[in-house]
């Protein structure tokens, strides 16, 4: 696993074929491809930041759904050090993503 977890060129998120279903407002659909652009791009950039462990750990996690036993298949180690490595990356993020992208709400009070 030596690539980013970014969404192939030309393809959906984890190379589902683009249009190919989902939720809406989901990348892949309408409504989802209208709202993806300097957000997504801006996380993906800051998840690609992370060191590899804890990049892979978020995207097979957050991502892709897998469990942390599935992952530590994977990526290698154990169950515990994959829920660490998921966990570590977050906090990463909740760092250097920026503020105004993470409040889906009004700011608050």
């Amino acid at each position: 696993a030596a690539g980013g977890p970014g969404p192939p060129a030309g393809s959906g998120l984890l190379g589902a074929p683009a249009g190919s279903g989902g939720a809406p407002g989901t990348p892949g659909t309408p409504v989802g491809n209208a709202l993806v652009g300097d957000a997504e791009a801006e996380l993906w950039a800051a998840v690609a930041r992370l060191p590899p462990k804890q990049r892979q750990a978020v995207a097979y996690h957050h991502v892709a759904g897998l469990t942390y036993a599935e992952i530590a298949e994977i990526i290698g180690g154990t169950a515990e050090a994959a829920r660490r490595a998921a966990a570590d990356g977050i906090k990463n993020l909740r760092k250097t993503y920026p503020e105004e992208e993470r409040h889906d709400g009004p700011p608050s009070r």
